[in-house]
């Protein structure tokens, strides 16, 4: 794993499934200063709110983490859009190992990858091997 030290998940699903960016923002930093966590790990599929989250982490000095910057597609969701789809499966899969693997999870309600996260944590049930 290449975040060495405790870090806060977060899923933001903005393209088909709107979400409050604002409330994600509010729980980032509500979640910075309890746990005094500074690393941040994003998975978006939103290019939008990806500059929004990596500009606030940067203001406000987080470690800022990623695994793939998301297209611009035109608020589609990224599984649609998206020609590679063995690549766009790989992205997802190391997205999910590092959101279950966070010290604090910040979910985008309504989407099946934070349902599954959520429910991968809550069980302790992982689908990876360390």
């Amino acid at each position: 794993m290449w975040i060495k030290k405790k870090y806060i998940g977060i899923h933001y699903r903005g393209t088909d499934r709107k979400h409050n960016l604002n409330d994600i923002l509010e729980k980032l930093k509500l979640n910075t200063v309890n746990e005094n966590i500074i690393n941040i790990f994003l998975a978006t599929d939103d290019y939008e709110a990806f500059e929004k989250i990596e500009n606030y982490s940067k203001n406000n000095n987080y470690n800022f983490h990623y695994n793939i910057k998301p297209i611009n597609t035109n608020g589609k969701a990224l599984h649609y859009t998206y020609s590679d789809k063995t690549q766009l499966t790989l992205n997802l899969l190391i997205d999910m190992y590092f959101l279950y693997k966070s010290n604090i999870f910040v979910e985008s309600r309504s989407s099946n990858i934070s349902i599954w996260i959520n429910k991968m944590r809550n069980k302790n049930c992982i689908i990876f091997n360390d």
